[in-house]
């Protein structure tokens, strides 16, 4: 996970906001790893007001096609 911070000083302005973001793709393990290149099926953002220690926001979207057995 990586954090950004974004927003104002905290004084009236706007709150200093931290991004959590994982990300996940799918593909095969062990010696084939690496070689299948697939799109994105898991994106997780979440918005944490640092003034407050509040979570305000979750999101995720589940990008999946086909589930192989």
């Amino acid at each position: 996970m990586t954090g950004t911070r974004t927003g104002g000083d905290g004084e009236g302005g706007a709150p200093n906001i931290l991004v959590a973001l994982y990300v996940a793709t799918a593909g095969l393990q062990g010696n084939a790893l690496g070689s299948d290149e697939e799109e994105i099926t898991l994106l997780v953002y979440v918005l944490i007001n640092e003034l407050q220690n509040k979570i305000f926001m979750v999101k995720y979207e589940i990008y999946c096609e086909k589930i192989v057995n």
